[in-house]
């Protein structure tokens, strides 16, 4: 099961109270406390700009902006930061805020995918009654230039596959190595509904077939019974750590997928996701030092990090069919491999085809070759 870890920004603050009369101060204590204002601005000599009359743009690697909050009625003001769409807010810096006007000089994370990231700042003024008001406001931060995907220049070779079986994986493997890319494409399944927890996982990769090493990256289809609800997302995986969802991309079912792993040089590797529907990708730079002796295309049910132990496979449709798939390395051998849980085959691969295509079906028999 995919865990993640959120942890809060660190944050420098310098802040300036600026006073109020008297008369305003003492209204504090008896007034429903109101947020008249909060805005955000470039701080001086920051990188970031005003993008519009009502937003800020920081460049990918960040910058710091100045946020200034008008109240009324309020004796505390509470900020928090959400660093991503998808995180928890954070509060992050508590001040007096009785004489109406606080500023904060605040950090903007920077961005490593090749999506705009929206960071969220919310401020939270509280009377002495213990009354509340809210207010919220975004930062965008610039996405990473796209540059074009990196070359893969070796295809499979047209060797005799071995068969083999396996509880958690479906697909096909190659040895030899050692691998320096994989890519791949596949299309995103709907999962039907079970009474027990399911996961179904898409994923490219590079070690694991033969070694505890792995590098690889994937979508992953959960489905929670006590909700009744499918979680999608995309994710990558350097074990021995969890995988880590990627946030800034949207993946939806129906959707086809294209992931592309490659070494830079020494132990950089870079991992592109790439949803070909939306048009949308995620690009990052790893550390890794596995042997790289096997390239993986594979339907996977993943193992939970809770209970260490493998998941049902979802029962998905339509088939799963990868395509393009290809790699850079010498190539010794190729397996493929079924899906057996509970004494049930539960997902097969086809042959494969002239273009090194092929296609997962759910069930004990093996579709057709794409």
């Amino acid at each position: 099961m995919l865990r993640v870890l959120r942890l809060p920004i660190a944050c420098a603050c310098a802040l300036v109270v600026v006073g109020a009369p008297a008369a305003a101060r003492a209204a504090t204590a008896t007034s429903a406390p109101q947020v008249v204002s909060f805005g955000a601005a470039p701080a001086a000599a920051s990188s970031c700009r005003r993008a519009s009359a009502l937003r800020v743009s920081c460049p990918s690697a960040g910058g710091v902006v100045t946020l200034t909050v008008r109240v009324s009625g309020a004796q505390r003001c509470t900020f928090f930061t959400r660093p991503d769409p998808a995180s928890v807010l954070i509060p992050w810096k508590d001040v007096s805020c009785g004489a109406g006007l606080v500023r904060v000089v605040a950090r903007v994370p920077g961005n490593d995918d090749q999506s705009t990231l929206t960071v969220g700042y919310v401020v939270l003024a509280r009377a002495r009654s213990g009354a509340t008001a809210i207010r919220k406001l975004v930062v965008s931060v610039e996405a990473q230039p796209v540059d074009d995907p990196p070359t893969v220049t070796t295809s499979p070779e047209p060797l005799t596959p071995d068969s083999t079986e396996s509880e958690n994986w479906s697909g096909y493997w190659i040895g030899g190595g050692p691998f320096t890319a994989v890519r791949g494409s596949f299309n995103v399944p709907n999962v039907a509904p079970s009474s027990d927890e399911t996961d179904t996982s898409e994923w490219i990769g590079i070690d694991g077939a033969s070694n505890d090493d792995l590098i690889q990256a994937g979508v992953s289809e959960d489905y929670d019974p006590a909700t009744g609800r499918i979680l999608v997302y995309p994710w990558w995986e350097i074990l021995p750590a969890p995988a880590t969802p990627i946030r800034t991309l949207r993946v939806s079912q129906g959707d086809r997928v294209t992931i592309a792993i490659s070494r830079v040089a020494g132990t950089t590797w870079e991992i592109d996701v790439s949803d070909d529907t939306t048009g949308q990708v995620s690009r990052t730079t790893h550390d890794y030092d596995g042997a790289a002796v096997s390239a993986e295309w594979i339907v996977e049910a993943a193992t939970s990090g809770d209970t260490n132990n493998v998941l049902t496979l979802g029962q998905f449709t339509p088939n799963v069919t990868f395509t393009n798939d290809a790699f850079s390395g010498p190539e010794t051998s190729i397996t493929s491999v079924s899906m057996v849980q509970g004494g049930v085959t539960v997902a097969t691969p086809s042959p494969l085809n002239g273009s090194n295509g092929f296609t997962v079906a759910y069930g004990s028999t093996a579709p057709p070759a794409p």
